[in-house]
């Protein structure tokens, strides 16, 4: 049966498989996270209804991820993941919903950040939702020319 039949969607990449050979399997943990929902509808109305201002119209439309949140506080709600092609990535990374702001702003983004999708896979399988945070961006690019990113958990759910 192919993945067409079945409906799964396995998520393979290089990265994956040398981090099972050295022992550590994230494969388990993303198999708790949902798969991203045929729902997109929904949420662009989510999105244009809170539009604040004719700009904010566009806000739907916009393929943003995390980047546009560094340094920032965010609540993380919830996550889905969706199958990656990018060749040096996890095979996979995630839909993420947010709040932001003072009122309490309503926004879906997405990130492949390896340590991001880890650090959010795990909270989620930690039952560690909503989660805050602050993305952040290392000073220097790496070889290739990419700034690492990671959240820095500002609170705690109790």
């Amino acid at each position: 049966m192919t993945e067409e039949q079945t409906g799964v969607i396995v998520y393979e990449s290089k990265l994956l498989s040398d981090a099972q050979a050295a022992g550590v399997d994230l494969t388990p943990l993303l198999a708790q996270v949902p798969e991203a929902e045929d729902d997109a509808y929904v949420r662009i109305i989510r999105q244009l209804m809170s539009a604040q201002s004719a700009a904010d119209l566009n806000n739907p439309f916009d393929a943003r991820g995390l980047e546009e949140y560094i340094d920032r506080p965010i609540l993380v709600v919830g996550i889905h993941k969706m199958p990656s092609d990018f060749d040096e990535g996890l095979g996979v990374y995630l839909v993420v919903d947010i709040v932001t702001g003072p009122d309490d702003q309503h926004a879906t983004i997405t990130t492949g950040s390896v340590n991001c999708v880890v650090q959010l896979v795990r909270a989620y399988t930690m039952g560690a939702f909503p989660l805050a945070c602050v993305p952040r961006e290392a000073k220097r690019p790496t070889a290739k020319g990419y700034k690492p990113m990671h959240l820095e958990v500002i609170a705690v759910k109790s």
